[in-house]
């Protein structure tokens, strides 16, 4: 840590583009002292949203790895409340403290702490579309600038190209689980190779290893596709994902349904995205039976709202004059040319706790109608005495 800080303090960068989900972009731009863009490769379930001072709305925002949808009833709204007290517990108890301490170790502005050095990014871009993601308030500083991996499809590798073209008016379905493969049980992955293995489409499984011994002849694995060109395949039909941000938003780019099997992280709430805008449905991998897993895939695979709905976000993803890469790019160097977005930062960062949520203000008001109701009980007492000192006293024989 030592050599890495004296190896680049002194460099004078005009910008900083970290990554918001790490501590260390604020560490780095506080030991550089430079203007700090960050982005964030994640939607709008994000537990840095507070830090940078956005409305965060339990009754309809779901917080990270709740798996919530935004249509909440009364349980769903407590389990939000829950998540989001979870969420910040872990933050400010554990991780923020952890960074706080090297920043101290190595004096990198101690007396800023990890949360405020992180909260004076000049932007955030996040990397979603509300084609999908869950509609929310923004402060202006936090730009939505849509996913910058989807892309128009490539040609593939001559082999790829063969075996999709083989697959003739049936089609292929496309298997991936990104990193979390190895993760899968082997009596999981044998049961989705029976399962595909009935299929008359043809399937390109991303498989790394020998996790599949023997497989039927209809499937192909492969230890690495190019997901976005295969995606984007005239043949594909169907995608069978883990739900990845990135893996979610390529299918959407490309009209291809999903049945997404979520394992953890933003996973759950990007399946539950995927099932609201009617491009899929999901699965838990780790109970989800073999009629069950048939049903499900043969219901997207024929039912014509899914493609249709799956379809319609494609043509939302498409819809702009920049593209997402061109997008961020602009707000870069937007930053660059006017040393910063001071005009974009609101006026809670300049705020303690209770102004920013009025608890002085509320405090006040209670305190008043406290007053008052002291006031009126008072004296209805004293009329109430006056009136009994007041009445004739009744005559003794």
């Amino acid at each position: 840590m030592i050599f890495f800080c004296t190896g680049i303090k002194g460099l004078k960068p005009d910008v900083i583009v970290g990554d918001s989900h790490f501590s260390c972009s604020g560490v780095l731009n506080d030991l550089l002292d430079s203007k700090l863009v960050l982005i964030c490769p994640s939607g709008l379930t994000h537990g840095m949203l507070p830090i940078f001072k956005n409305p965060n709305p339990l009754s309809y925002a779901p917080q990270p790895f709740s798996g919530l949808h935004n249509q909440m009833d009364f349980k769903g709204r407590m389990i939000n409340v829950a998540g989001w007290l979870l969420t910040n517990f872990v933050g400010r108890v554990f991780m923020f403290p952890a960074v706080d301490k090297i920043k101290k170790e190595y004096n990198i502005k101690p007396e800023v702490s990890t949360e405020e050095a992180l909260g004076k990014a000049e932007l955030m871009l996040v990397q979603t579309h509300f084609a999908l993601d869950f509609p929310r308030p923004l402060t202006p500083s936090i730009i939505v600038t849509g996913p910058i991996l989807p892309k128009p499809a490539k040609p593939l590798p001559i082999d790829l190209e063969k075996f999709m073209a083989s697959a003739g008016n049936d089609g292929v379905i496309i298997v991936s689980f990104g990193s979390m493969m190895s993760s899968l049980p082997i009596p999981t992955v044998k049961m989705l190779a029976k399962v595909l293995g009935e299929m008359k489409q043809k399937v390109l499984w991303k498989l790394k290893g020998n996790l599949l011994s023997s497989k039927p002849s209809n499937i192909k694995t492969v230890d690495w596709m190019p997901q976005n060109d295969v995606l984007g395949h005239p043949k594909t039909k169907l995608f069978l994902s883990h739900v990845g941000h990135n893996s979610m938003y390529e299918a959407a780019y490309h009209g291809v349904p999903i049945v997404g099997f979520p394992m953890w992280s933003d996973q759950p709430e990007n399946a539950q995205q995927v099932v609201r805008a009617g491009m899929g449905l999901w699965l838990d991998i780790n109970s989800v039976k073999e009629d069950e897993l048939r049903m499900n895939i043969s219901r997207v695979m024929t039912e014509a709202s899914f493609k249709s709905n799956a379809t319609r976000v494609s043509r939302l993803l498409r819809d702009h004059r920049r593209t997402p890469l061109e997008l961020t790019a602009d707000w870069i160097e937007f930053v660059l040319r006017h040393n910063g977005a001071p005009h974009l930062r609101i006026q809670a960062f300049n705020m303690p706790w209770y102004e920013e949520n009025s608890m002085d203000v509320g405090m006040f008001l209670l305190t008043m109608i406290a007053s008052v109701l002291a006031c009126i009980i008072l004296c209805c007492r004293c009329a109430c005495k006056c009136c009994r000192r007041n009445q004739p006293k009744p005559k003794v024989d």
